[in-house]
């Protein structure tokens, strides 16, 4: 029996050590790549597969309008609610403002160039790396949904850890107040 219970300790531990190198890990991803100027997002639809996949984590950098070419692909905001990342067919100058540029866009899957022209002032940057699947994950946690069920499970695995100090040190207490046989 006490080898059984050695055993679920060692797997609890291991269990622990992971989901926390995990969570490191992934607040490492969103805060980290924040501070190095990079801005993440979630890809939400396949228009771009299979380069970015549907829940994939995207880190997008900022880009000078002039150095975007045809072939690279940008992100941008689309409308108020809406940011979308695809690939630039053309480029066109602003007859009557030089330093504004448009951009023709197409998603990687999709047929057809997008029905609207995307102004210079509407690119947020361009996709730098993605983490396929990462995405699911990091949407979740930004609901409030997910921030709770992250708080629950960080406070659970606490007081998980807070319990097995505890049993630990009641057992030495308890193996060290044993009397021990006088000859």
């Amino acid at each position: 029996m006490d080898l059984k219970i050695k055993r679920i300790r060692a797997a609890g531990k291991t269990l622990t050590g992971m989901l926390t190198v995990l969570a490191a890990c992934l607040a490492l991803l969103m805060t980290g790549a924040r501070l190095a100027g990079l801005r993440p997002y979630v890809v939400l639809s396949g228009s771009m597969e299979p380069v970015y996949p549907v829940g994939a984590l995207i880190y997008v950098g900022k880009v000078e309008a002039h150095a975007i070419r045809p072939g690279m692909a940008i992100t941008y905001q689309l409308n108020e609610h809406t940011v979308v990342t695809h690939r630039v067919t053309r480029v066109e100058k602003d007859p009557n403002n030089p330093s504004l540029l448009y951009f023709a866009t197409r998603g990687d899957a999709n047929e057809a160039e997008d029905g609207t022209m995307i102004r210079s002032d509407q690119v947020i940057g361009v996709p730098v790396f993605r983490l396929p699947l990462m995405g699911y994950p990091a949407r979740f946690l930004s609901t409030r949904k997910g921030k709770l069920t992250a708080l629950a499970v960080g406070a659970l695995l606490l007081a998980g850890w807070f319990l097995l100090r505890w049993q630990k040190a009641q057992r030495t207490d308890c193996e060290n107040q044993q009397p021990t046989a006088s000859r």
